[in-house]
C-alpha cells in the first residue's frame, strides 16, 4: 500500500467530516473563520497515516519501507502545542531469497512550536521522547534470524498545519526517530512522512475547547 493511499484516505475523512450536510463540524468561509481558536487552548484528537523508511543493515544495507497508523491527543494554544499518542508501523522487504520484516510501536510525548502562528496556515517544528519497541526478522533458506529491543527514543519533527482557524485541521510532517538503545546487530533510525487529521468535534464528543 502506497503513501498516496494514506493521503487520499485522510483527505476523504477530512472532507467528509467537514463538508457533508449535517456533518460533525463544518468549516465556514475564510472571512467567517473563528480566529479565537488559535488564541484559546483547544483539545484535538489526532488520527493519521504515514510511510516510514528504515535502513536495515542485515539486508545488505537496503531499506525497509513500512506503512503505519497513529492516534493521539494534542492541546494547542498559540504558538505552542503539546501532544501524546501512539504509532504502529509494519513493513517487509525482499532481496533475492532474503525477506526482512520490520515492526515498531512508539508511545510518545512531545511539543510543537508554530511560526506565523496567527495565520491560517502555519509551519512548525517540534520534538519529544517516548518508549519505542522494534522487532526485526530476516528469513532465508536458513532458520529465521530475529531480534527485538525496547527503550527510550527521541524524535524531531517539522511540518505545516492548516486551516488553523477551524476545529478540523490537517498536518503534513516529516519526523525522524532516534532510539537511544541499539539493536543487537545495528542501529535503527526511522524517517517518516505522514499526514494527520485533527479535530475538536469528533462524533460530537468534544466541545469548543478546554
Amino acid at each position: 500500500m502506497k503513501i498516496t493511499l494514506y493521503f487520499t484516505l485522510t483527505l476523504l475523512i477530512f472532507v467528509t467530516l467537514t463538508f457533508v450536510p449535517n456533518g460533525f463540524a463544518q468549516i465556514e468561509p475564510q472571512q467567517n473563520m473563528d480566529k479565537t481558536l488559535i488564541d484559546s487552548p483547544i483539545f484535538l484528537v489526532d488520527i493519521g497515516g504515514f510511510r516510514t523508511v528504515v535502513p536495515i543493515e542485515v539486508l545488505d544495507n537496503k531499506k525497509v519501507s513500512a506503512n503505519g497508523i497513529g492516534i493521539g491527543w494534542s492541546v494547542e494554544k498559540r504558538p505552542y502545542a503539546f501532544e501524546m499518542g501512539s504509532q504502529l508501523a509494519y513493513g517487509r522487504t525482499q532481496s533475492g531469497e532474503r525477506v526482512s520484516d520490520y515492526l515498531s510501536v512508539f508511545l510518545l510525548l512531545g511539543g510543537r512550536y508554530y511560526f506565523f502562528s496567527r495565520q491560517n496556515i502555519s509551519p512548525y517544528i517540534g520534538g519529544g521522547f517516548g518508549r519505542m519497541s522494534v522487532f526485526l526478522s530476516t528469513e532465508t533458506s536458513n532458520p529465521i534470524y530475529s531480534e527485538e529491543k525496547s527503550g527510550l527514543s527521541v524524535y524531531g519533527v517539522a511540518g505545516v498545519e492548516f486551516p488553523r482557524f477551524s476545529k478540523n485541521r490537517l498536518k503534513i510532517e516529516l519526523r525522524v526517530n532516534k532510539p537511544v538503545f541499539k539493536m543487537p546487530s545495528q542501529d535503527v533510525m526511522p524517517i517518516t512522512l505522514g499526514i494527520t487529521y485533527s479535530t475538536n468535534n469528533l462524533f460530537g464528543l468534544f466541545g469548543d475547547g478546554i
